[in-house]
């Protein structure tokens, strides 16, 4: 009976399954070129032994429609800004192609973190080449059809800039983040925020702006790569399991990064309460497209 009750709960993972990959097939766009998802890209991707499905626990199906509402959230703010984020910025990223893993990473995103896993984890020689051939940053053409798994981390947009801000402005010594305000008379938040305000300009591409703090489509090209998945720092380690399970790859665990203060989160309400309501709704322009596209809130940052 046991052995029957599990042989069942597997074929209907199974089905389940299917399903979402046949939902996927469907999900396409047709708007001159941008977000073309097509059959080619998840085609291996899903190719899970019984033992992977057995670690998953049967939530993988959940995580998966989670990650397909993302995709179908991204065409539509690709949409409703076509004419903004017409770019022709090119898309960096971090390459293995013996494992045919590409990643995307944003600063302070847990950048250190994930090139600190998957060098150790893809490859043991890979800790020593991160920078060189096997594992190279460049701005090659990327090509969906030709990369097995390919994944983005993105954040709060408002948990970012304080997780920036704390970093680079309070426990950093680098000189050259704190010259950005020597136009203030103090190093402050409230400066800070009225910096990138004033910095920014009215497009999307903004690839002036410093790479700790400028919106996540003017790096990673969301309108035009069809990543295979969109990950959340706040449901990180969910996202790597799976992710570890779709590249085939054994990713071990690093040290991550801390910031004195406490939880970024807690900082950055208590940062964003020092500022005047009008100045919160200029950086949420700033930012705007970042908190469409992957399904943000600032309510909790108004008062």
């Amino acid at each position: 009976p046991v052995i029957m009750y599990r042989k069942n709960c597997w074929l209907l993972s199974s089905l389940l399954l299917v399903v979402l990959v046949l939902y996927y097939f469907g999900f396409h766009m047709d708007n001159g070129g941008m977000y073309d998802v097509s059959s080619n890209i998840i085609q291996d991707k899903l190719d899970f032994s019984e033992e992977d499905a057995k670690i998953a626990d049967g939530s993988f199906e959940l995580w998966w429609a989670a990650k397909l509402k993302i995709k179908q959230q991204i065409e539509l703010t690709c949409k409703k800004y076509v004419s903004e984020l017409k770019s022709s910025i090119k898309c960096p990223g971090l390459f293995d192609n013996k494992h045919g893993v590409h990643i995307c990473l944003h600063g302070k995103v847990g950048t250190r973190y994930l090139r600190d896993i998957f060098s150790m984890g893809i490859d043991s020689k890979l800790a020593k080449t991160i920078e060189t051939k096997e594992l190279r940053k460049n701005n090659p053409t990327f090509n969906s059809t030709s990369t097995s798994v390919s994944f983005s981390f993105v954040r709060h947009p408002f948990d970012r800039i304080t997780s920036a801000y704390q970093n680079k402005f309070i426990d950093g010594t680098n000189n050259q983040f704190r010259d950005m305000l020597k136009a203030y008379p103090e190093i402050s938040f409230e400066n800070f925020a009225n910096f990138i305000v004033l910095e920014s300009k009215t497009n999307f591409t903004w690839t002036e702006l410093n790479s700790h703090w400028r919106p996540f489509n003017s790096k990673c090209c969301y309108c035009t790569v069809p990543y295979t998945v969109i990950g959340k720092m706040e449901t990180m380690e969910e996202d790597l399991r799976y992710i570890r399970q779709m590249a085939g790859v054994e990713i071990k665990q690093a040290a991550k990064g801390s910031s004195s203060g406490g939880s970024t989160s807690d900082q950055a309400r208590e940062y964003f309460r020092q500022l005047d309501r009008k100045v919160v709704l200029q950086l949420y322009e700033v930012f705007k497209v970042d908190f469409e596209m992957f399904g943000y809130s600032m309510d909790q940052f108004v008062v």
